[in-house]
This record gives structure tokens, sequence and C-alpha cells, in this order.
């Protein structure tokens, strides 16, 4: 029991002192870097994702729900911005416009996921503008539109995977590594019995 308790110890503290492989979320590719903004700028990923996924992307569709959400004014902020920029306004001028229209979003709420978009992002929120992205693809990378495509189930089956491989297989495999086999492993060993008779 001692002989037991000591090795999940040491196996335990072996697991935590390495970081394993697909540990960090930002390892696991496009499907996690381009969900959104922030995903994207926490992997260093914005101009990747902007470039590569989301000029790309097909205009996300809206759903009726979708009309009394921050989505429409969002949509209505980044056309607005789009006009102000063929303007030549300033740039100090677009954020005041931008902020203003954060306080169009119907709850307090969706005011404040505005504004944080806003301030966190304008430099590249501009930039997508001046590359002439869909509206709806800029306000769902702003998180303000819901996503309808996939790449938020393909994370969950990422972060579901890279548990299950990295955790619970290889602890199973140290606890009781006899009975923890490939099938290949399993036909190796049925193939040397075989041929040893």
């Amino acid at each position: 029991m001692k002989l037991i308790l000591i090795t999940l110890l040491c196996l335990a503290a072996s697991t935590t002192a390495t970081p394993l492989l697909g540990e960090k979320k930002c390892t696991w590719g496009p499907a996690y870097w381009c969900q959104h903004l922030w995903s994207a700028r926490e992997c260093g990923a914005i101009e990747h994702c902007a470039q590569r996924v989301w000029m790309l992307q097909e205009t996300p569709q809206q759903e009726a729900s979708d009309a009394d959400s921050g989505c429409q004014m969002c949509e209505k902020m980044v056309r607005g911005v789009t006009v102000l920029l063929d303007n030549k306004s300033t740039k100090g001028e677009i954020l005041k416009y931008m902020e203003r229209a954060c306080t169009g979003a119907q709850t307090a709420e969706g005011v404040r996921a505005c504004k944080n978009a806003v301030d966190a992002f304008f430099p590249a929120i501009l930039d997508f503008v001046a590359m002439e992205m869909d509206p709806m693809v800029i306000c769902t990378a702003m998180k303000l539109c819901p996503s309808s495509n996939s790449s938020s189930e393909e994370v969950e089956r990422l972060e579901n995977t890279i548990e299950e491989v990295l955790v619970v297989k290889p602890l199973l495999q140290e606890l009781a590594p006899s009975h923890v086999m490939s099938s290949a492993d399993r036909d190796r060993r049925e193939a040397n019995a075989g041929s040893s008779r």
C-alpha cells in the first residue's frame, strides 16, 4: 500500500514539474487561436487569423434572436467605421464614435463587452475594416455576435482529447502497465508467443 502511495506521489510530482505536450492551449492551432480576438491575442496570432481564417470566412448567418442582442449594433458600428475611414476621419474621432456606438447595446453587459473589445482591439478592428473584412465576421471575432462555425466545438473536442491522451492514459499505464497495452503491443506479444512454440 505504501509503495502505491509513494508511486502516485512521485508520478504527481513528475507530471507537474514538466509541461505536457498540448497542455498549453496555444499549441492547439488555429481552431483555438481563431475563435475570437482574445484567444488570437493570447497566442500571438491576430495577423494569422485575420489573413488566413477570418478574411476567408463566410458571413455568419444571423439568427432572429441576434436582432435583440448587441450583434446588430456591432454590425452597424463597423459599417460606420468604414464610412469614417473613407472620409479620412482621425483615429481619435473613430474611437469616440465606436465608444458612443457601444452604448447602443441593449444590455449593460453588452455595452461593457463592446467597450472592452474596442479598448482592447481598436487598432486591429481598424485594420480589419481597412482589409474590407465582413462586418459580421469582425463582430464575431469581437465576441459580440455568436459564432456560427464549429471552432468552439473543435476546441471542446481538443480539450477532451488532450486530457484523455496526456493525463488519463499515462496515469493508467504507470499504475498498471501490464494491463494497459496498445493493440500493436498486444499483437506483437501474441506474435512472439506464437513464434516461440
